[in-house]
């Protein structure tokens, strides 16, 4: 998942003669996708500290959540950016 979708499809279809299926997305990405398949209201969220262990769930499109969350929890300079 780190190659570029080009390259990883020429691997796959040069080494094991399929195409490459397995995609990762953006926060845009999947953001758009979710609007074509017809959802209008759309939330993301993070659980923290990471996906391994789960203190708490805030939203991913406010800065201001994680941001207390690790203030909270003896982290400092903390910023999220959403691109």
């Amino acid at each position: 998942a780190i190659l570029p979708r080009f390259i990883a499809n020429l691997y796959m279809r040069v080494l094991k003669n399929k195409n490459y299926s397995e995609y990762t997305y953006s926060y845009n990405g999947y953001k758009r996708m979710l609007k074509r398949a017809g959802f209008k209201s759309i939330s993301f969220y993070a659980t923290m500290p990471s996906y391994r262990e789960l203190d708490v769930i805030v939203p991913l499109d406010d800065e201001k959540h994680i941001a207390y969350y690790y203030k909270n929890h003896g982290l400092r300079g903390f910023s999220l950016q959403i691109l």
